[in-house]
Formats: C-alpha cells, sequence, structure tokens
C-alpha cells in the first residue's frame, strides 16, 4: 500500500481558482490528515457529509425559490463593445494631440493640431452612432454596457473643444482664433451629439437595469433567512472540525499542522496562486475554509 500523498506534496499541483477556496481546502486538509493522522480521517468525512446533506437541501430551497420567479430577462446582447472601444482609443488620441503640439510646435502647429483634433472626435462620434444604431434591436444591455465609454468621450469632446481654443491663445506658438473656430466648433458639436447618444443609451439601458435591481432585491429576499442558517451549519461544522483535531496526540497534531504550514508556503511561491488566497490558507485554523457560510 502506497504511503499518502501529504499536502505539502499537493500543493504543488493542486488547482486554485479565485473564489473557489472550499474545494482546495478539503484537499489539502484531507492530504494532511491522511499522511499525519489517520483516525481522524473518517471523523472528519462524518462531519462533511452531515454538511453537505444539510446544504444541499439549503440549496435546492434556494433553486425552488429561485424558480418561482417568473421575470423575462433578456437574451443576451450581441456583442457591439469593439467600437465603442475604438472610438475611446481615438478620442483619448485626438484630444492629446492638442497640449502635446505645444511641445513640438515646430512640428504641428496650432491649427493642424485644432484640425487632426476635430476630425479624431468627428470618426469618433460616428462610430459611437453607428453603435448605438446597431444596438436599437434590443441591445439595451450592451447600451448600458457603452453607455459610460460615450459620456466619457462626450466630455473630452467638449474639452477637446476648449483646448482648441486654448492653443490657439498660446503665446508665441499659437494663431489667430479664426483659423482653428472651425475645429473648435466641430468639437463642440461632436461633444453635443455624443451627450444625446449617451442620453439615449441610458434610457434605453433603464428596464434592463430596473429588472437587475428586482431580482437582486428578490435574491436577496430568497437568501436571508438560509444563509442564517447556511451560516449556523458552517460554525457548527468548522467547530466540530477543529475539535476533532485538537484531540489528536501531540505529534499527530504537529505534523498535521506543519504539513498545512508548508504547503501554504508553497501555494505563495506558485506564480498562479494570489498571494492574497495564499495568504487565507496560512492563516485560517484547521477546518475554517472547509464549509461555505452562504447557499
Amino acid at each position: 500500500m502506497s504511503e499518502a500523498r501529504s499536502a505539502a506534496q499537493l500543493a504543488a499541483s493542486i488547482p486554485v481558482r479565485v473564489g473557489e477556496t472550499l474545494p482546495t481546502a478539503r484537499a489539502l486538509e484531507d492530504a494532511a490528515v491522511a499522511a499525519h493522522a489517520p483516525p481522524l480521517v473518517s471523523r472528519l468525512r462524518a462531519i462533511d457529509l452531515r454538511y453537505d446533506r444539510a446544504m444541499a437541501a439549503l440549496r435546492a430551497r434556494y433553486q425552488q425559490r429561485e424558480s418561482r420567479y417568473d421575470e423575462e430577462w433578456p437574451d443576451p446582447p450581441r456583442d457591439i463593445w469593439g467600437l465603442d472601444a475604438i472610438a475611446l482609443v481615438i478620442v483619448a488620441v485626438g484630444v492629446a494631440v492638442v497640449p502635446a503640439s505645444v511641445q513640438f510646435s515646430d512640428r504641428i502647429n496650432a491649427p493642424f493640431a485644432a484640425a487632426l483634433c476635430a476630425g479624431a472626435l468627428l470618426v469618433a462620434t460616428l462610430l459611437h452612432g453607428v453603435n448605438a444604431l446597431r444596438s436599437r434591436g434590443g441591445g439595451s444591455v450592451s447600451n448600458q454596457r457603452a453607455s459610460s465609454v460615450v459620456g466619457f468621450d462626450a466630455v473630452a469632446a467638449l474639452v477637446g473643444s476648449g483646448l482648441i481654443v486654448w492653443r490657439a491663445l498660446v503665446p508665441r506658438d499659437g494663431a489667430p482664433l479664426d483659423s482653428v473656430l472651425v475645429s473648435a466648433g466641430i468639437a463642440a458639436t461632436c461633444g453635443i451629439v455624443l451627450i444625446l447618444v449617451w442620453i439615449d443609451a441610458r434610457r434605453r439601458g433603464a428596464p434592463e437595469r430596473g429588472r437587475v435591481k428586482r431580482y437582486v432585491a428578490a435574491e436577496a429576499s430568497w437568501r436571508e433567512d438560509l444563509d442564517v442558517e447556511a451560516g449556523e451549519l458552517a460554525a457548527r461544522s468548522r467547530n466540530e472540525a477543529l475539535a476533532a483535531a485538537l484531540e489528536l496526540a501531540d505529534d499527530a497534531r504537529a505534523g498535521l499542522e506543519g504539513d498545512l504550514i508548508e504547503a501554504a508556503r508553497i501555494l505563495r511561491g506558485r506564480d498562479d496562486v494570489p498571494y492574497e488566497i495564499a495568504t487565507v490558507f496560512a492563516e485560517a485554523p484547521f477546518g475554517a475554509l472547509r464549509y461555505d457560510d452562504r447557499v
């Protein structure tokens, strides 16, 4: 019969997923128990079995409540994020050209910088407009997701208009104000148009935001009493597991604790494991991460 694999040996290769510490904690503690405290194995399994059965019953009650929620959710939105992302980059570059041109006035004069900025803002506005038109067929979620970017670009366009005027008034390297008025007007117009696009996107995203708020409120009501029961169940199971570990002989408990400490050290050294997660494993008492306290 082969020797049981220790937690430290397992820690070198065990998958660790963010937000899913329970399976990893159980696997490491089970390995440490099997290697250093075999009499604790059956006791720990009995605690786990009671917890798992009780938690399954709580989750079944949660699913029953969820199944009675009859409000329809919209179809998944089409992926129309690309044009808004491209527009965001174009706006950033276009607006940045104006103040940057002061440092390169021998290559980019004020009227040319103003024209570049206005042209970039015009292209970005067209991209946002196309995206808004494409999403009118029911892409309210997409509109909600993109509206913050449209709002940012609207403000950036208005700022760009002001920067164009400022660039013309810079001493020595400026230009006659009438040489940039058209560009400033285009930038301001783009800002106003984007504000209208943003308002439209927010308006069309309002039903979706309402559905999300209603679902969040309903979901909280489903969980309210179940999470209390789950917390009590988890606390009881943790206390039982820790009490069982504390009843071990000193040498067995020392081996168990040393193995888990070494496992946490190995997890900290792995590039694919966030340091915060490895720290949680190192600091948590035995059994603390084995049981979820939420349904």
